[in-house]
């Protein structure tokens, strides 16, 4: 009773792809019975769809892992070789697989082939895969990418020279042993190694007290005679003292020249304003000295 509960509750959270609370599930289905198969496959494919692949590699000693989904661990942990093998293997020994189990294998064999370098044969799979695929299939939209990345490694490799293309199975001391000329077709050399100007960060600079006649030294305007002269003491500078100290001067005259002005006419006003009070106090005397007399 307990364990048809449990694999209820695991097929909801299957449903909902709730897949962590699925695996601790499983654990609870193993505990009660350890050697339960639907269990062991359950969990392999949980722990595949968590990524975990060693995990379901451990898993392959108990027979939970089929050899199908042992190869995708190992293409995944990139062990692209023994994967290979095991695929090979796989087909070897069981011809007489179902429909679905074929399919996988297919979708498998040109991951392979496409991380080995083999895009053509790659390309051929993905192409076959994605045209007998339905419509509204999920594995679709990843076949029909997986085919376009396809594609654009044969068109890199088919603009890229044949020896350059080569050279990705030479070892490191073959590549080190033979000249640059050996590997690279002359007519690339001569249109990528173009001669360049030396820029001045990448020139030599000449040892110092030496003087090389290389056209810029010559294109420059030769030294002022009077250079050893102190710059205060040579005539053009002189010369351009005597004009500044002669605009200073002219700008003090005309200074003064202002500040006396406006004193000049500061001191009419002044004058002016005095011999109107002098008038008016005599003017006052005098009437004052008519009313004494008339007091009189």
């Amino acid at each position: 009773m307990a364990q048809e509960k449990l694999y209820h509750t695991l097929h909801d959270q299957i449903t909902h792809q709730h897949y962590p609370g699925a695996l601790r599930t499983v654990s609870k289905l193993l505990r009660i019975d350890p050697n339960d198969p639907l269990a062991l496959q359950t969990r392999s494919q949980l722990l595949i769809a968590l990524d975990k692949y060693a995990d379901a590699l451990r898993e392959s000693a108990s027979g939970g892992t089929s050899r199908l989904a042992r190869a995708y661990c190992l293409y995944k942990l990139g062990r692209v070789d023994e994967a290979r093998e095991q695929l090979d293997a796989l087909e070897e020994e069981d011809e007489g697989a179902g429909e679905e189990e074929r399919r996988a294998r297919e979708v498998l064999r040109a991951q392979l082939l496409y991380r080995l370098g083999d895009f053509e044969q790659a390309r051929d799979l993905f192409d076959d895969l994605a045209a007998t695929a339905e419509q509204d299939s999920p594995e679709l939209p990843d076949l029909q990418s997986n085919l376009s990345a396809s594609i654009s490694q044969l068109d890199f490799l088919s603009s890229v020279p044949s020896l350059i293309s080569s050279t990705s199975s030479l070892s490191i001391e073959d590549l080190e042993s033979r000249p640059l000329s050996l590997v690279l077709p002359s007519d690339s050399i001569r249109t990528h190694t173009a001669p360049s100007r030396p820029t001045s960060s990448t020139r030599p600079r000449p040892p110092r007290g030496s003087f090389s006649m290389t056209p810029t030294r010559l294109s420059r305007a030769p030294p002022p005679s009077d250079r050893w002269i102190p710059i205060r003491q040579r005539p053009s500078m002189r010369d351009a003292l005597m004009q500044q100290k002669e605009k200073q001067r002219g700008k003090k005259r005309e200074r003064h020249l202002a500040s006396q002005g406006t004193q000049g006419a500061i001191g009419e006003d002044e004058g002016r304003g005095k011999v109107q009070t002098g008038g008016g106090q005599r003017a006052g005397g005098g009437g004052e000295g008519k009313k004494k007399k008339g007091k009189k």
